[in-house]
């Protein structure tokens, strides 16, 4: 599919959903009031895009689940390091 996603769906359709899924993110940190300091927008929107494309990449380089798991306690391990340091 992600071959053939170009053919599909318009550039403005990948904008949106970048978008809207980074307002999410906006909205999600937002509403954690417990943080040190609320991380800023650009901060927010190079997580999403390192999320996105890598779990994007993720599924089409199919690496073993072990992989993936590590892979996502990295990134988790990443953005909690961000978050309890000076922002």
């Amino acid at each position: 599919m992600s071959l053939i996603e170009h053919q599909i769906a318009e550039p403005k359709h990948h904008r949106r959903v970048y978008e809207e899924l980074s307002q999410k993110w906006r909205e999600a940190f937002a509403a954690c009031s417990d943080l040190p300091m609320q991380p800023s927008a650009p901060t927010i929107q190079a997580w999403v895009i390192m999320a996105w494309g890598g779990r994007r990449y993720c599924v089409t380089a199919q690496p073993e689940a072990e992989q993936t798991a590590a892979w996502l306690s990295e990134m988790e391990t990443m953005i909690c390091s961000r978050l309890t340091s000076a922002l």
